[in-house]
């Protein structure tokens, strides 16, 4: 599972006249800040748009946790999806009901669809994908669903029914994910009955290659709804941030950014937004992640005084570090969520105190000039960052480590690579890191489980922890039978979480993406675990 990770305000949106095209030229040369001819902006149908992202699309199993988000989201299509705001929007299903005990859910197939190999998209077909996740024993936590479902019905061609065996609030959530429930052809099934190898499914793209360096995708001619507006996107890995943005400057590639597939640094965000001249555009939208400082809760370790953690909270300024390290291209964090995730609180930062934070020290029985100490021991910290993984994390920790000098306590930055960092953040080998949030539409229950539940299992590390106090709330959330029941449980889980200080929230950080001169009609997706194609269409040869 990912770390961390959907609405922006500011989108900026290209219209051209189409009744004179010199005049619609001229409009679009102006936009991208003077990109040739009007020739240039002319509709290519037969376009190629070339994408820079960060790593190898790798497995496209849909069922798998392993490949780039976006690039299954091209393929695989979802029964219902996640809009603005997370809003539960149609798509392989046209209408839904729901029975009044909300144990039944019956969704309307959409007619008329096929699976890019030309068979039919039937209730048959959702429910032989459906029952490789439904009932996994090791989804019942995040993808709670596959727990709750007591029976998949095809009650006739275009009629799915799923039975639950008790009420569950984020059924609709759970069928929005991309993955592990979206839907692969009934042919594209091995002889074991599990994924034979071909991503084959009813999105607008079709996969032409896959491979390390570079995955091509292809237009799907027989796509149900609107057909993407050029023939072909191809996927370029270039692993660093900087030589991506040189790549889009000199015209190699036409867009880049997103969190999960070719992150910008601010930056560079700073520099295209201040910089005219070359048609690269820069487009933000508000965020669904926040990023956090998080303290190792072990009794060994000094960040498990509730006193410690409550001076760096009082102590951190987070509008500097969204201003200084994030250079306005993020909101100052008051909360866990931020208020583009159903639910998110989106609190405002308090401001910094850095007397309250002395005060709470002192009563504690850290004294002393300079460093602090208590009972002979030293109020000294180590910070851990992987700059490979978290581009701009050491400025970050290092704007920390001063603030923190001012209330007495020694911060040590402990720099590593991305593959120690991997296994010390697991083991709990440090005693500050930083986080983030998945963002929607995984969350709230996918940070709240993934991060902070005891018994689950995570490759990325935990939060904070307490399985007497904080497990049975987050379960109880979990298992919400509805929305009001749930958004009362969430806010006793954010409530506890505050109450002991169990992290700084530091930043809502913006989505950044920039596009060459190229791309018109960009506009980002409701989040970013989607690439922002649709409407887009490409100029030039």
């Amino acid at each position: 599972m990912a770390r961390n990770p959907a609405q922006r305000a500011g989108r900026h949106r290209v219209r051209r006249a189409a009744l004179m095209l010199s005049a619609a030229a001229l409009f679009a040369t102006a936009a991208c800040g003077g990109s040739g001819s009007g020739a240039s902006d002319v509709k290519n149908p037969n376009g190629v748009l070339t994408v820079g992202i960060n790593r190898a699309a790798d497995d496209l199993n849909p069922f798998a946790f392993k490949g780039i988000f976006d690039v299954q989201s091209m393929i695989f299509e979802p029964l219902v999806a996640s809009g603005e705001n997370g809003k539960i929007l149609p798509a392989l299903a046209e209408s839904w009901d729901t029975s009044a005990d909300g144990k039944t859910y019956t969704f309307h197939l959409r007619p008329g669809v096929k699976f890019s190999d030309g068979t039919p998209w039937t209730a048959e077909a959702a429910k032989k994908s459906l029952d490789m996740w439904i009932g996994d024993a090791n989804l019942k936590d995040f993808v709670v669903t596959s727990a709750v479902v007591s029976a998949v019905t095809a009650t006739d061609d275009l009629t799915l029914t799923l039975s639950l065996s008790k009420p569950y609030a984020y059924v609709l959530r759970d069928l929005s994910l991309v993955r592990p429930v979206r839907f692969l052809s009934p042919k594209a099934f091995g002889a074991d009955g599990k994924y034979g190898g071909q991503p084959i499914g009813t999105g607008p793209w079709v996969v032409k290659s896959n491979g390390p360096t570079e995955t091509v995708l292809t237009r799907n001619p027989g796509y149900w709804g609107t057909a993407p507006e050029f023939a072909e996107v191809d996927l370029k890995v270039i692993p660093d941030a900087k030589t991506r943005l040189t790549a889009l400057r000199s015209g190699d590639i036409d867009l880049i950014g997103g969190d999960w597939t070719g992150p910008m640094l601010p930056e560079d965000a700073q520099e295209l937004k201040n910089r005219s001249g070359g048609g690269v555009k820069l487009t933000t939208a508000p965020g669904t992640t926040t990023q956090l400082l998080g303290f190792n809760p072990a009794p060994s370790r000094l960040t498990s005084d509730p006193a410690v953690r409550k001076a760096i909270s009082l102590a951190l300024d987070r509008k500097a570090i969204a201003q200084n390290r994030n250079l306005g291209f993020a909101e100052p964090a008051g909360s866990l969520m931020p208020s583009t995730v159903p639910t998110g609180e989106g609190k405002t930062a308090p401001p910094p105190d850095l007397n309250a934070a002395k005060q709470v020290l002192q009563a504690a029985g850290w004294t002393g000039d300079g460093t602090r100490s208590k009972n002979g021991v030293p109020l000294k910290l180590e910070i851990l960052v992987a700059e490979e993984n978290q581009p701009g994390v050491r400025q970050l920790a290092e704007i920390i480590q001063a603030t923190l000098k001012d209330i007495g306590i020694q911060v040590q930055i402990d720099a590593v690579d991305h593959a120690t960092s991997h296994d010390a953040v697991p083991a709990g080998q440090y005693d500050m890191t930083i986080f983030y949030t998945i963002g929607a539409p995984y969350d709230p229950l996918g940070t709240l489980t993934n991060s902070f539940l005891s018994t689950l299992e995570s490759t990325d590390g935990k939060i904070w922890t307490d399985p007497a106090r904080l497990d049975p709330l987050i379960e109880k959330a979990v298992a919400a039978p509805s929305e009001p029941e749930r958004d009362a449980d969430l806010s006793g889980v954010y409530r506890f979480l505050d109450d002991n200080s169990a992290f700084v929230p530091l930043v809502y950080p913006q989505r950044l993406w920039a596009a060459g001169p190229r791309v018109h009609n960009l506009t980002l997706a409701p989040t970013d675990y989607d690439f922002p194609l649709a409407g887009v269409w490409v100029s030039g040869d």
